[in-house]
């Protein structure tokens, strides 16, 4: 999962999907994730989607590659107490983080409406 916001007691992330290692080749709406570059891999794929890849900065020690199929779900975004057990294998880039804070701005206000289908 990629962390977006933080608040008090929770945070929301996007997570991270290989789908059986198919990646967004069956993906009715593959304009909804963004594909996940490691570092540490000199020979990339094609992105999957339209959307620039995100590449990671740093990864920890023991934490194994990214799958190159690896793509983030930009649209479900899940919120998750920090209680729960995690285990934090990285970070992204700067660009690529702010790149995946805009796709997901990109999309968010278009969900955003009052109970009288107004865009709030």
């Amino acid at each position: 999962m990629i962390i977006l916001v933080m608040f008090e007691d929770h945070y929301l992330a996007v997570p991270l999907f290989t789908h059986n290692g198919n990646g967004l080749a069956y993906k009715t709406r593959p304009m909804e994730f963004v594909s996940i570059r490691d570092h540490r891999v000199s020979n990339h794929p094609p992105a999957q989607s339209d959307n620039p890849p995100l590449e990671t900065e740093y990864i920890h020690r023991g934490i194994e590659k990214f799958d190159p199929m690896s793509a983030a779900h930009i649209t479900y975004v899940l919120p998750r107490r920090y209680e729960l057990p995690v285990v934090m294998e990285g970070r992204l880039t700067v660009p690529s983080l702010n790149g995946l804070i805009d796709l997901f701005n990109y999309y968010a206000p278009k969900c955003l409406k009052d109970a009288k289908g107004r865009k709030l």
